[in-house]
């Protein structure tokens, strides 16, 4: 979750921390609004395995998707509004003209 101006970029990310526990979405909020100081992160063996692991077994089920039929990596813009309206009109296009699977999809309105 991140802020242009007035209006709230909500994530992937975010909705499924909205599912998973409502109160870590209200925190995040209240972090981003400097009303409550970011927790105090400790970086692991463990937890540096767990993000090589996730994006390994992302890229593989990404390859096998790309090989399975019509595929379009929309990709991870920069956090602006532009490469976000970019991103997002890609996204769009990708839908019309019958791609199977669109990696990385942006849906931004900019409101």
């Amino acid at each position: 979750m991140r802020k242009f101006d007035d209006n709230w970029v909500i994530s992937p990310q975010d909705l499924v921390g909205e599912l998973e526990c409502s109160h870590r979405l209200d925190l995040e909020w209240s972090v981003l609004n400097n009303l409550i100081d970011p927790p105090v992160k400790k970086k692991s063996d463990q937890d540096e395995l767990l993000t090589e692991l996730g994006v390994a077994h992302e890229a593989k089920i990404a390859e096998s998707l790309r090989a399975a039929g019509s595929f379009l990596d929309i990709g991870k813009p920069s956090f602006t509004p532009e490469a976000l309206s970019v991103a997002h009109e890609r996204t769009l296009k990708a839908t019309t003209t019958g791609v199977e699977t669109i990696y990385q999809a942006t849906f931004y309105t900019g409101d």
